[in-house]
């Protein structure tokens, strides 16, 4: 296996305001970018979006669409995923909050944006499916859409399974809670799976103190059998201390690359953000098949709070900041205004 390539571009076309953790999800050359949202560390606003972008990978260019329909309320940390066979985009799932989260909204509305018609539908209320998530992981795979964990709105974790069949348009629960997994939300994944499988990496679980604890490790799940199991990785072949938070994958031939996010390790405090931050560029590489990791020499610019999308061989990864705080002195977040690129032909 060969390391990839990293390079960033600037778009053109239609602004795209900075932001973190929109949905992404690729169809054709396409990779389609919905919601979103500006949380400030400074300003004390969290500014959430429904706004949908397509960022078009054959000549470097963003449009906003601006569909008809029933569009979905405004939102971040929803998962997307497109359904290939019918050539539409799913965005499941979500919050919206406030800076001091004395508000928190979470969604388990399910919607499909169909390119062709640029028109949004509600495909299954909250009602009928996992109910309301918060970053869950999101995947396609054997026209179906896949919804694995996330924290509901009363700050329950969740380690379930759930199978959204996209022609009957009906939800069908496929694995309960895992006592063994433990419930998270915020692990890294791609949107798509390789041979019927799906990985998730690390991730935050919420304590009855309203604690965020990272839980680390890297899960298969078997989007065919409905299993989630927790691998055992020789820690030679691990990840650095098990997981990356914050940071975006993409599956491409078998090899699930995953940048960026905050590294665990030598956390910075101050210049505005309520929490340890340590954006990391680098890039890791995880085989599918022989369920090992590598830290590839590949390095980009350090961001978290991102996202990825695959076309082709390529991984575009869109969205986020950099932080700059050195002993409480520093810009704070740096918005991210261009697009990643990882070539890994």
């Amino acid at each position: 296996m060969h390391d990839p390539r990293i390079t960033t571009v600037t778009p053109v076309g239609d602004s795209y305001q900075p932001r973190s953790t929109p949905a992404a999800a690729s169809l054709g050359d396409n990779v389609y970018l919905f919601g979103g949202a500006y949380d400030d560390f400074l300003g004390e606003t969290v500014t959430a979006y429904n706004s949908l972008h397509a960022y078009d990978t054959t000549n470097n260019t963003f449009a906003e669409l601006h569909p008809n329909g029933d569009v979905p309320t405004p939102r971040v940390f929803a998962g997307g995923a497109a359904d290939t066979t019918h050539t539409d985009v799913y965005v499941f799932g979500g919050s919206d909050f406030n800076h001091d989260f004395s508000r928190v909204t979470a969604f388990g509305d399910l919607y499909r944006y169909t390119p062709s018609d640029n028109r949004w539908s509600l495909a299954a209320d909250r009602t009928t499916g996992p109910g309301a998530r918060i970053r869950p992981n999101v995947w396609f795979h054997d026209d179906a859409i896949f919804v694995f964990g996330g924290l509901d709105g009363a700050m329950k974790n969740h380690s379930d399974l759930w199978r959204f069949d996209t022609r009957e348009q009906s939800w069908q629960q496929v694995a309960g809670e895992s006592a063994t997994v433990g419930g998270r939300y915020e692990s890294v994944s791609t949107n798509t799976a390789h041979n019927g499988k799906a990985f998730a990496v690390g991730g935050e679980t919420i304590t009855a103190e309203f604690r965020a604890v990272l839980t680390p490790g890297t899960l298969e799940i078997d989007l065919n059998a409905g299993t989630v199991t927790q691998l055992a990785i020789p820690a030679e072949h691990d990840l650095f201390m098990g997981m990356r938070h914050m940071a975006a994958a993409a599956m491409i031939d078998g090899t699930m690359y995953m940048y960026g996010g905050d590294d665990p390790a030598l956390k910075r405090k101050g210049c505005g953000s309520p929490h340890g931050e340590n954006p990391s560029g680098n890039l890791w590489a995880f085989d599918a098949n022989a369920k090992t990791w590598h830290e590839t020499i590949a390095v980009g610019p350090a961001l978290k709070r991102i996202v990825a999308s695959a076309v082709g061989k390529q991984m575009y990864v869109f969205a986020g900041w950099d932080f700059e705080c050195d002993n409480g002195v520093g810009r704070g977040q740096l918005w991210n205004h261009h697009v990643v690129v990882i070539d890994a032909t």
